[in-house]
């Protein structure tokens, strides 16, 4: 497998490093993806595991439904044994001559009929039984073409998920640059049009006649203050705090996933008696 499978210690761990806001959202961003990639070998474990215990149970129904049949090929031979003693009896008494007594010729002649008959039975028996092993291998040949036709059909609703939650991860990201710039850019207009009217409320400064920009210096100051010291702290809170909230939000969604996919592992465990790695290392020497 390409990935490490993922594991809920590291999506733990993660939950930690956002809430702690350790991380750039780059770095945040970044580790979603890689986890999306992870998550991907968990999947096809999933994928893996489901193959597998659907092999098994056909291969334990193929094998009992063969062991009936070679049951019944036995009974069969000791059907055409007992009538080879029987052949042999009846070849015994002609060897010595037909019997003079009419009763035991009629015996013979019955036996004889009763002998042919028998056979036929057996050989009608065994053809039936052949054709039926040979259907049985024919449906076995199938249902084995059907499941490495479901191995392939699984992958595709696979990757559709990992492209679908990676595609989110990468709007997720656009958002955050367009929402930090509105964040940013707020306070740098809000506050001096308040630092404005309060100063003109209070006669720091006085209204003027015209509405140029100079005749409100207490804007004109604290915008140009804002934006050449505080606008890229203003977007350094902005960023982390909105990429924390989305970040969270898509880390929620990847341990659903993983639960879930969890959960259909250990189930199909439990049925099949086999652990997973036992499953895999199965399926890498087959």
């Amino acid at each position: 497998m390409p990935f490490t499978p993922l594991s809920s210690v590291q999506l733990s761990a993660f939950r930690i490093v956002l809430q702690e806001q350790q991380n750039s959202p780059t770095e945040n961003f970044a580790l979603l993806r890689q986890f999306n990639e992870s998550f991907s070998s968990n999947a096809e474990q999933l994928a893996i595991m489901e193959y597998s215990t659907s092999l098994l149970g056909t291969e334990s129904q193929y094998n009992e439904v063969k062991a009936e049949c070679k049951a019944a090929y036995q009974a069969l031979k000791q059907q055409q044994k007992h009538l080879d003693e029987r052949i042999l009896i009846i070849e015994q008494k002609l060897y010595l001559g037909l019997p003079e007594d009419l009763e035991e010729m009629e015996k013979v002649i019955t036996e004889q009929e009763s002998i042919v008959a028998d056979q036929e039975k057996i050989n009608l028996s065994e053809e039936r039984l052949l054709e039926k092993m040979r259907n049985i291998d024919i449906d076995h040949g199938k249902q084995l073409a059907l499941l490495e036709q479901s191995k392939e059909n699984r992958s595709l609703p696979l990757k559709s998920k990992q492209a679908a939650f990676r595609l989110k991860i990468d709007q997720a990201e656009k958002q955050l640059l367009l929402k930090t710039k509105i964040f940013s850019v707020a306070p740098v207009i809000v506050l001096p049009i308040l630092l404005d009217v309060i100063a003109t409320k209070t006669g720091i400064q006085k209204a003027g006649e015209n509405h140029y920009i100079f005749s409100h210096y207490v804007f004109f100051l604290s915008f140009l203050i804002l934006e050449l010291f505080f606008v890229e702290r203003f977007k350094s809170f902005a960023s982390q705090r909105l990429s924390t909230a989305s970040c969270l939000a898509l880390l929620s969604e990847l341990e659903t996933a993983l639960i879930d996919n969890n959960r259909e592992i250990k189930k199909l465990e439990n049925e099949c008696g086999l652990s997973l790695n036992d499953v895999l290392m199965a399926y890498e020497d087959h």
